[in-house]
């Protein structure tokens, strides 16, 4: 079975990622992103790289986008 674990920032701990991932978790945490250059991330972001985002009954959210930018970021340290 796969576990999905969820958090919003204050589940944003190197400890506690890792903690998951060493258990065959996943995770996806809401974190505070003004230690990345968010300008030169989203600038470098293709156009056609941006996809809308759906809420959990899987509707598109109105004016709501999402892309993936974790190439474009430093996150080594994290698991």
């Amino acid at each position: 079975m796969k576990v999905l674990v969820r958090s919003d920032a204050a589940g944003t701990t190197h400890a506690f990622t890792h903690h998951i991932a060493q258990h065959g978790m996943e995770f996806s945490v809401g974190a505070n992103l003004s230690h990345f250059d968010m300008d030169y991330i989203l600038r470098t972001i293709r156009k056609k790289t941006w996809t809308p985002a759906y809420n959990a009954e899987r509707n598109a959210r109105d004016g709501a986008w999402v892309a993936e930018a974790a190439a474009l970021a430093d996150l080594l340290a994290w698991p």
